[in-house]
């Protein structure tokens, strides 16, 4: 059982939020989402009851834009479920309009259209490595929980038919209103990157995504997914880093490139 901190001032960025910032921009030709972002469905008799990866924050992100929402960065693993809800942990950043870079650890959660919150609870440093995880509260569940660094957790219920997961993966992703090259990157890098079922009433985190039966990445608008090492299987997609800047090359093949996949709601 994780036992929430007392001590955490929680921020939360709605849509509604998201929604004043980005209507009062101005409108540009450029405007684009830049990301790289993975994701597996297991086979036939696999409830897929978590996910869970080690997140290291690469380097300070180059961001464009100052503003809260415009320009900020999300790194995240992340559990699809049937309903369209979607659950995530990770990190998050943003500049602010001093020209500040601030990092925090972040869950998400997202109910249908409406409603899309990243929740931000502590600052955290470049070189920080960290465990996030997206689990099943029991096996009959329909609550979910997302934990991040230093125990930060966001409980979640969602809608009846949410028992099992539909989609566990991993992104880094933003929402660039200006960009040039080499300038407004996105580094990141997951590792240990595992899926979870129940196994005699234990959650067990017993499979590597290259383990999984299906298999889809998308990498968008000069952004990097580079495939790094494989603990189980192939291809090498358990430990991988996103880009520019660290990464370059990707890894994401245009025969599987495939946004489908990606977080509800981002």
């Amino acid at each position: 059982m994780i036992n929430k901190p007392t001590n955490t001032t929680k921020l939360i960025f709605s849509t509604i939020i998201a929604a004043v910032i980005i209507s009062s921009m101005p409108v540009s030709a450029h405007a684009s989402v830049y990301s790289a972002q993975q994701g597996v469905t297991m086979a036939s008799g696999y409830n897929l009851a978590g996910v869970s990866g080690s997140l290291t924050v690469k380097d300070s992100p180059f961001i464009s834009a100052s503003g809260v929402i415009t320009g900020h960065r999300d790194y995240m693993v992340y559990m699809n479920l049937p309903s369209g809800d979607s659950l995530g942990a990770g990190y998050f950043a943003y500049k602010d309009t001093s020209g500040v870079v601030h990092i925090y650890d972040m869950t998400y959660d997202y109910f249908g259209s409406s409603n899309v919150g990243h929740n931000l609870y502590r600052t955290m440093t470049v070189g920080q490595s960290f465990t996030a995880t997206v689990q099943q509260d029991s096996s009959t569940s329909n609550s979910w929980t997302a934990s991040t660094y230093f125990g930060d957790f966001n409980d979640v219920a969602y809608g009846s038919i949410d028992t099992r997961g539909a989609i566990a993966g991993s992104t880094a992703r933003n929402l660039a209103y200006t960009y040039a090259s080499g300038v407004d990157d996105m580094p990141g890098y997951f590792d240990v990157l595992k899926t979870a079922e129940w196994v005699s009433g234990s959650l067990s985190f017993d499979k590597y995504f290259s383990q999984n039966a299906q298999y889809k990445c998308n990498a968008l608008n000069g952004y990097a997914l580079a495939y790094l090492a494989s603990y189980s299987g192939t291809p090498k997609i358990d430990n991988v880093g996103t880009g520019p800047r660290d990464y370059t090359v990707s890894g994401c093949s245009i025969a599987n490139s495939n946004s489908a996949w990606d977080a509800f709601g981002e």
